[in-house]
């Protein structure tokens, strides 16, 4: 059973600190904060400058009645014709937590933490500083002698404050029976606050900030790819061999290049041109190589950036194939080339690309670039695997053969049309699966495209189920720029 008077000490100092940290945040804010800022909107009284004053102390504005509703509850809580504080505690604290999100705004006072900090040292720092004179003013102009509390640490109040409630909310529930109503409560409140604490963005936000750094960054980013429910997956750079620079490579005539990067979502692929000749990243042209401090504060970057980055292509990743030739390189089909890019960018299904990092030229650290390579081909194939499973796409699962005989045509929901026969070659046999519920399958095998023979139905169809199911493991073979695949004619996917 749940130790009430060991869990109502824990209560009581819940209460008794938020009401110490309620009277600090006031002092931070109406002693500290609101003179500076009002003292800096002036050149003649500012003791600081503008944007320095605002800063140094963030959104503590936002934090005091945060608290101030928060110790309002718990003392309602407290009354003697308040409910009883064991058995309601958590109802109020996830009340703060989750519904009323009010300890969010946290997020955006630790984001800013480094650059006030340093702030506040430059500043403690300069010889005859009126800062310093400020603070110390301030400090020993309180009356309470024993309670007299400095900028510092104020400062680092509200840092602190988020990890202390985790502590008491552990605290409560080690205290409680695990059937208590209550203890679920505080352990959803102990997560949410955790992932404050860890200064953590939700998923929404991430989203959102990836987009908008790359909307802000890259010219002709489609707008109708910014969608809430869009995922992105992965970023790399790349250097394109042009398809007829490639097909002679044997001569010395040096190859002809394009720098780029991709950029992968869960269903859309983007061809981006780097400026210059590639010796910047795309990642950090597009302001992705610090989202951990843009999603801390839980904020979104904004004005556009001018990159001189540009879009060159989006492709549904259902429509493309990628397959890993060695090393840093890998070869893209695409199955609907671009036609309204310019010179080089337009056409060209057939794409020889190399992984690079700028502004490294290619082969400099090979084992790198190919684990580079490996991973976010293998995010490719995993994210067009789960498309292919969500639209119930059929799938064709062929030998080594480049004259495949047999093709068995798995179709899940038993309506796609027939494949087409070979015109005096092969395939020359081509059976059709439907896999259902409970081990059975109907499969038919048409003698020619105009065949509309019956289902049979067979039982434990085993061949049938097993490749269905290992369509996720097997990356595709990808067709090369002499050899135009004849499978995306029939709209669907091929396997090796």
């Amino acid at each position: 059973m749940t130790d009430s008077s060991a869990t109502q000490d824990i209560i009581n100092e819940l209460v008794s600190t938020e009401r110490s940290y309620v009277k600090r945040l006031h002092i931070l804010k109406h002693d500290y904060a609101d003179p500076l800022r009002t003292f800096s909107r002036s050149k003649d009284t500012a003791i600081i400058p503008a944007y320095e004053a605002k800063t140094l102390f963030g959104n503590v504005d936002d934090l005091l009645p945060v608290h101030e509703a928060f110790l309002a509850d718990l003392d309602r809580m407290m009354a003697p014709d308040g409910p009883q504080a064991v058995e309601s505690v958590g109802d109020v604290v996830l009340h703060h937590f989750k519904q009323l999100r009010g300890f969010e705004r946290y997020k955006l006072y630790y984001s800013k933490r480094e650059e006030a900090q340093a702030i506040f040292e430059r500043e403690m720092a300069k010889r005859s500083s009126n800062f310093a004179s400020f603070v110390d003013r301030i400090k020993y102009s309180s009356a309470d002698t024993k309670n007299r509390i400095g900028l510092r640490e104020l400062l680092m109040d509200p840092v602190q404050r988020i990890p202390r409630y985790t502590l008491m909310f552990r605290t409560m529930t080690k205290r409680m029976h695990p059937g208590d109503t209550q203890r679920a409560k505080l352990i959803e409140a102990d997560e949410i606050a955790s992932k404050i604490a860890h200064a953590e963005a939700d998923e929404e936000t991430k989203r959102a900030t990836i987009l908008n750094c790359l909307s802000s960054s890259i010219e002709g980013f489609p707008v109708n790819l910014i969608s809430a429910k869009r995922r992105f997956i992965d970023f790399i750079d790349v250097q394109d061999t042009l398809a007829d620079a490639y097909s002679s490579a044997s001569s010395s005539a040096p190859l002809e290049t394009l720098h780029c990067s991709l950029v992968l979502f869960d269903d859309k692929l983007l061809i981006i041109k780097r400026p210059g000749n590639g010796e910047k990243s795309g990642r950090a042209l597009a302001g992705m190589d610090h989202l951990d401090k843009v999603t801390k504060g839980g904020f979104l970057p904004f004005g556009t950036r001018k990159s001189g980055m540009s879009c060159k292509g989006v492709f549904d990743i259902s429509e493309v194939a990628a397959t890993d030739v060695g090393g840093s390189d890998f070869h893209l089909y695409l199955e609907v080339p671009p036609e309204d890019q310019t010179d080089r960018w337009a056409g060209r299904p057939f794409r020889a690309l190399s992984v690079v990092f700028p502004p490294a030229p290619i082969g400099l650290n090979p084992t790198r670039t190919e684990t580079e390579k490996k991973r976010f081909l293998e995010k490719l194939w995993h994210a067009q695997a789960q498309c292919r499973t969500k639209s119930g796409n059929s799938v064709v699962l062929r030998a080594e053969e480049r004259e495949t005989k047999v093709v068995v045509h798995i179709d899940p929901l038993g309506a796609s049309d027939p494949l087409p026969f070979g015109i005096n070659a092969a395939p020359y046999v081509a059976i059709r699966v439907q896999p259902m519920a409970g081990y059975v399958s109907r499969y038919t095998q048409p003698k020619d495209e105009m065949d509309e023979s019956e289902w049979d139905l067979t039982m434990r169809l085993e061949l049938a189920r097993r490749n269905s199911k290992n369509q996720h493991d097997i990356p595709p073979d990808t067709p090369t720029w002499q050899e135009p695949v004849e499978e995306t004619i029939y709209e669907v996917s091929s396997f090796s």
